[in-house]
């Protein structure tokens, strides 16, 4: 929903690699999300499809959110990607951080022990 236009600039905003930003740049291959999934430790492996790649990073993550931990990891990603071609602001991993575990937080109250 509101991707820019192919008229725009298309340059990622989250990294320095200048490199085209597309959905799969942006959520996988971007330096910054790279960050985000080390950080996770959720390890997305060049599979034949997109379903297979989420069943083996599920597998290889092993706890029962693992939906829940990428809804929020991509969806603050995007608000950090917003905030920056729509305010100007700048980016940080530790803005990123803060922001999931706020969500994860506010989430967690809602799992099953």
């Amino acid at each position: 929903r509101h991707w820019r236009s192919p008229l725009e600039d298309n340059t990622c905003p989250l990294c320095h690699a200048q490199a085209r930003e597309d959905i799969d740049h942006l959520f996988f291959t971007c330096q910054f999300s790279s960050r985000v999934w080390n950080y996770l430790q959720i390890q997305w492996l060049a599979c034949l499809s997109p379903s297979e790649c989420l069943i083996a990073a599920s597998k290889s993550f092993g706890q029962p959110f693992f939906k829940e931990v990428v809804y929020l990891a991509t969806w603050n990603v995007w608000l950090l990607r917003n905030g920056r071609i729509f305010r100007n602001e700048r980016p940080t991993f530790a803005t990123w951080r803060r922001n999931f575990i706020h969500d994860i937080t506010l989430l967690s109250h809602r799992f099953k022990p």
